[in-house]
């Protein structure tokens, strides 16, 4: 949620039914829907227990190559656990907690995996946070998921997720992503976040504009703000007057 809020040009009413009210979901990309699919092969199911036991085929009932991909870096993924000295702890944990800069406010995540694991640098890690995810390549360089410069990524889940389990279990522990591609030559990366002071006050500093938003809608309204970005993959967009399938004209 608080990614949804400081997207520039977000709709207040999608983000209400989606968020705040929760009698909508997210209409699932092609994108979403692969990476379901890949944790419900590696994991058991995604996130709160969704599960998505096949993908679209071919008009033969043939896979398509990208999941043929899939499919392979899902059997990938028990190697890597065996190549990083990693066993699985817990799967789909759901956290729930206060951020202490803002009483009363309840933060929630669900973590796809704790683990022990070999880290390059600090040696055997008894336990762990990961993060599963799918992604076309690894060395994408634009857009939200660069994952050739994770630096360059927003990483408020991985601040998020952190600090939710030390208020919850009073422990730190590191935050890792586990980066799976699908591209013609699969691979895979292991990427640590680390999480400090500076990146907890950034995660007190994004609730705190959440609220400040979400109240300003609250006495102002939660208007529509149609464009194409919103409105494409909108749960309202059978319904809303406003819609629209346009896409933005662009100036160069």
């Amino acid at each position: 949620m608080i990614k949804a809020f400081d997207k520039d040009g977000y709709c207040p009413m999608k983000l209400k039914v989606i968020y705040l009210d929760k009698t909508h979901s997210l209409i699932p990309s092609q994108a979403m829907d692969r990476g379901v699919y890949f944790e419900t092969l590696c994991l058991g199911s995604g996130v709160n227990g969704k599960q998505l036991l096949d993908l679209p085929r071919k008009r033969n009932g043939d896979k398509t190559v990208a999941q043929e991909r899939i499919e392979m870096q899902a059997k990938e993924f028990v190697q890597v656990l065996s190549s990083h000295k990693m066993t699985i702890i817990d799967r789909d944990v759901y956290l729930e907690a206060e951020i202490p800069e803002h009483p009363g406010i309840l933060c929630c995540g669900t973590i796809d995996f704790t683990s022990s694991i070999w880290d390059d640098v600090d040696g055997p890690i008894p336990k762990g946070i990961f993060d599963l995810k799918l992604t076309q390549t690894i060395y994408s360089q634009f857009g939200p998921y660069c994952w050739h410069f994770p630096h360059n990524m927003d990483h408020t889940q991985a601040f998020m997720y952190t600090h939710l389990w030390k208020q919850i279990h009073g422990e730190d522990l590191p935050f890792y992503y586990l980066v799976f591609d699908y591209k013609p030559t699969p691979e895979y990366k292991i990427v640590k976040k680390i999480v400090g002071k500076l990146e907890r006050y950034e995660l007190a500093e994004s609730v705190r504009k959440t609220i400040e938003k979400i109240n300003h809608h609250e006495h102002r309204g939660y208007f529509t703000n149609p464009m194409h970005e919103n409105c494409r993959n909108c749960p309202l967009a059978d319904q809303c007057p406003d819609v629209t399938r346009a896409k933005k004209i662009q100036s160069i």
